[in-house]
């Protein structure tokens, strides 16, 4: 049986953002330090969430949705005049740009973050994983993020012949 740990499997430069970042700058900092996701700190660096790319990608659905009903009511209602050249409402550009510059990472973060010690087994790991249906967990201590283990770290390693 594989004896591996968090600490073994884990990237231990973890990159945090803060609950007041936009979502905007959220996506930024996500495309710039290539990475899909990130623990959220507080001003102390204890986690108090995580955040990723789908989660942007949820709230823009669910907006994109909510202003589609509407433009669909308001157009039904003839209360909407403003039609592009295909006789269609576009709003859906102008809500996506303001919805990320003004709302922010606490809007949208996941509260409850599944953490593990540097000490959890391969095999905690991968079943916390497999039950929470998350490609990440934050290894934390005193419930500071040290470390990340994502699933890609796990396919790494069998890819390379570390875990069997």
């Amino acid at each position: 049986m594989n004896t591996m740990t968090a600490r073994d499997l884990m990237t231990s430069k973890v990159l945090t953002v803060p609950p007041s970042m936009t979502l905007l700058a959220l996506e930024r900092f996500l495309i710039e330090h290539k990475i899909t996701g990130a623990p959220v700190v507080d001003r102390a660096g204890k986690v108090i969430g995580v955040v990723s790319r789908s989660d942007i990608v949820k709230q823009l659905v669910v907006e994109d949705s909510v202003a589609g009903y509407l433009v669909d009511y308001q157009t039904d209602a003839g209360m909407l005049g403003n039609l592009d050249a295909e006789g269609e409402v576009s709003l859906e550009a102008s809500i996506s740009s303001d919805s990320m510059r003004r709302q922010t990472v606490d809007d949208v973060m996941i509260v409850d973050v599944i953490c593990v010690r540097a000490d959890a087994t391969l095999q905690e790991i991968a079943g916390l994983m497999k039950r929470r249906h998350i490609h990440r967990l934050i290894v934390t201590e005193d419930n500071v993020p040290i470390g990340i283990v994502s699933s890609l770290d796990l396919v790494a390693r069998i890819a390379d012949g570390t875990i069997s």
